[in-house]
């Protein structure tokens, strides 16, 4: 069994030391106009913005939130001093 499973370590080693797909790819050997490179860009300005999306979708509700109760907390002090005798 010891012996089944160095031989499976040996394969996978000698398999990821002679493919191709083990080669540096264009982001390690700097090639700044690869489409691999432009595509990388462009999803972390994708990223970047639905962050941004996301953070000032909240605060657009804290600010919307706190408006609704300032305009419920007039219209009820509105309602109450008129009620009074």
């Amino acid at each position: 069994m010891r012996r089944r499973a160095t031989v499976l370590a040996v394969l996978i080693v000698a398999m990821a030391l002679w493919s191709t797909a083990s080669h540096a790819c264009p982001v390690c050997f700097g090639d700044v106009e690869h489409p691999i490179i432009e595509g990388l860009e462009a999803s972390i300005l994708f990223l970047v913005g639905v962050t941004y999306f996301v953070i000032l979708s909240g605060v657009a509700a804290f600010i919307l939130l706190r408006r609704r109760a300032r305009r419920l907390a007039a219209q009820t002090t509105d309602t109450s001093q008129g009620a009074l005798p």
